[in-house]
């Protein structure tokens, strides 16, 4: 009934009606929350022997109805078993005592199990073991291979070897894991390099080094992390946050011309390339424009790193043309040399 609450609704719409009862129940270690409530209540409640109460049970069958009815036949003729409860506070001061008595055995056999070491190994030293001298004694002590087998604490450092780095820049994370002291050892196993919560790949420990490259960085900052798994000798470590700074990579601009010189009003197309610059890689996107001097001819779409804008309006005479890539969010822009277009 108390999983739902509702044993608590029935007795708070009681004290609401300013009904006064007696409740009787039988003792077990299970009804703390519902004496609590009687009590915050202000209801009388008899906690009766359950033995006795059996012993006045009629029918065989025990069923929860029965024994309501049977606690409630005893409440009012005045038979009911009950017996002394402690209160509250002895409760609390009860429970204490017997924690503390849990604890003081539980102390009471480690010092057994770390004398029976100390005899083991041919020491008698009864109270001066739990000395200062004696727990010196115990650290020096080797154990059986079965208890000796404890992992070695572990460090993960992690360097970049570009930083700052550019878009499409190959950077290779390198993660070195060693044995803290008194450790000692090269672990193995495998480390995980991680940007953020991300995992961006996993390599394996070859004399406690660890490599993994990626040219897929977006331009930002990365928080780069290497996070060592461990091994049956080993604990895992994470590295210190290294942070990855990468820049936009340089682009370069070509402009050339499908025919020059040219005659008036003939139509000559422009052809535009842009290209990443080393140590940057990847095929820049974004729009070009051509350039007669400081006037705009026309805008183009790049595809593929190409574009071109064709004219027959060019006057008669010579043109300083130029290309100009506006750049992106990775590539930076770049304007090409200028390409004399002579128009006769």
């Amino acid at each position: 009934m108390h999983s739902d609450g509702e044993a608590e609704r029935f007795y708070r719409e009681l004290k609401e009606r300013g009904v006064s009862v007696r409740v009787g129940m039988e003792a077990t270690g299970h009804a703390r929350w519902f004496e609590r409530l009687l009590a915050e209540l202000g209801f009388e409640l008899w906690i009766g022997d359950p033995a006795e109460i059996k012993t006045k049970r009629v029918q065989k069958q025990k069923t929860d109805r029965e024994d309501a009815r049977l606690m409630l036949k005893l409440l009012r003729e005045n038979r009911f078993p009950k017996i002394w409860v402690p209160s509250p506070d002895n409760r609390d001061v009860r429970q204490l005592l017997w924690h503390r008595h849990r604890l003081v055995q539980m102390r009471t056999w480690i010092m057994n199990q770390l004398q029976a070491v100390a005899m083991n190994e041919g020491y008698r030293w009864k109270k001066k073991l739990f000395s200062a001298q004696g727990r010196a004694l115990l650290e020096k002590l080797s154990l059986a291979p079965w208890a000796s087998r404890r992992k070695a604490s572990s460090s993960t450092t992690v360097v970049s070897s570009h930083n700052p780095s550019v878009f499409g820049q190959s950077v290779t994370f390198t993660a070195t894991v060693a044995a803290v002291a008194p450790g000692s050892g090269t672990p193995t196993g495998t480390v995980k390099f991680k940007n953020g919560a991300t995992v961006l790949g996993t390599g394996t420990l070859g004399g406690g080094k660890a490599t993994f490259s990626t040219s897929v960085l977006a331009v930002g900052p990365h928080s780069i992390t290497a996070v060592y798994g461990g091994s049956a000798n080993y604990n895992t470590s994470t590295s210190t946050v290294l942070t990855e700074t990468v820049n936009k990579a340089a682009s370069s601009t070509k402009l050339t011309s499908s025919l020059n010189p040219s005659t008036l009003g003939k139509s000559v197309t422009f052809t535009i390339t842009v290209v990443t610059v080393a140590p940057g890689s990847g095929t820049p996107t974004g729009t070009v424009t051509l350039k007669n001097g400081a006037t705009a001819v026309g805008t183009a779409t790049l595809a593929s790193g190409k574009a071109t804008i064709s004219t027959s309006a060019l006057t008669h005479g010579a043109h300083s043309m130029t290309a100009v890539y506006s750049g992106n969010v990775d590539e930076l822009g770049s304007t090409s040399t200028i390409l004399t277009q002579t128009v006769n």
